[in-house]
């Protein structure tokens, strides 16, 4: 009886340890993500598809802020905070991170609302060295 108890309560700890190692390493993945494209953005705002354009708000402080903002920089269309455990797609205007391929190819998927209408609207953005901005 006791020896059962003794491995309930253990099999129960390590339940609890793998679900709290899971959030940690979703924490981690969420702030390598928005990190790496808060930090090839910096200050400058980035072209990444015809009507969009990425800047990183406050860069450095907090690892930024990652905006997703119209062609001209004037319309915020969604916005993630890239602190370390700050959550993925969690602001007002939410802007989901998530990765494509594997980690080396620095691809990633960021997907948002249009500002002013309910239309989803996604972007594939691929880092590579010498990408250009607009100042």
């Amino acid at each position: 009886m006791l020896r059962t108890l003794v491995l309930a309560l253990f099999a129960a700890a390590h339940v609890g340890r793998c679900a709290a190692d899971a959030v940690a390493e979703k924490k981690r993945v969420d702030w390598t993500m928005c990190s790496a494209l808060c930090g090839a953005a910096k200050r400058n705002r980035m072209i990444i598809a015809p009507d969009f354009t990425m800047e990183c708000h406050l860069w450095p402080q907090n690892d930024g802020v990652l905006r997703i903002l119209d062609r001209y920089g004037l319309q915020i269309h969604g916005y993630q905070a890239c602190a370390y455990g700050a959550g993925n797609g969690v602001s007002p205007k939410p802007l989901r991170i998530s990765q494509v391929g594997n980690i080396w190819d620095q691809k990633y998927k960021l997907d948002f609302t249009r500002a002013g209408s309910s239309k989803k609207a996604s972007v594939e953005v691929h880092l590579t060295k010498g990408l250009p901005t607009v100042r």
